[in-house]
């Protein structure tokens, strides 16, 4: 269960030219003296990754700003977040710190990662 609610007041979506998926690797692999590497299974469920950037007036970084330093408490607590690829929510973290670039008229590219939370 999520420690705290992605703010209704910023975007539940990623841009969609930004947004990219992955899964961490599952696998333990050990290189041999002689022959081909040995390769077995970590564990059973591997962590899925999205990343991307959203843009956001200035605002709804501020509050952004606000949320990720002081509610997730720098990133560290769990988010329940729309789900980017269905319908729906997912627990969430960062990974990472977000970048923001300035755009015009005051708006602002908000780019971070997140690993969903079984």
């Amino acid at each position: 269960m999520a420690d705290v609610i992605w703010l209704n007041t910023l975007p539940d979506n990623f841009n969609y030219n930004s947004f990219s998926e992955g899964q961490q690797s599952g696998l333990v692999r050990t290189n041999m003296d002689a022959g081909p590497a040995k390769v077995r299974r970590r564990f059973t469920a591997a962590v899925e990754t999205y990343a991307g950037s959203m843009t956001m007036d200035s605002t709804q970084k501020s509050a952004f700003k606000v949320f990720y330093q002081t509610t997730t408490k720098m990133g560290s607590l769990t988010i329940e977040f729309p789900n980017p690829v269905s319908i729906g929510t997912i627990d969430v973290r960062f990974v990472g710190t977000p970048t923001y670039k300035a755009l015009e008229n005051s708006y602002w590219t908000v780019s971070f990662s997140i690993e969903e939370i079984s």
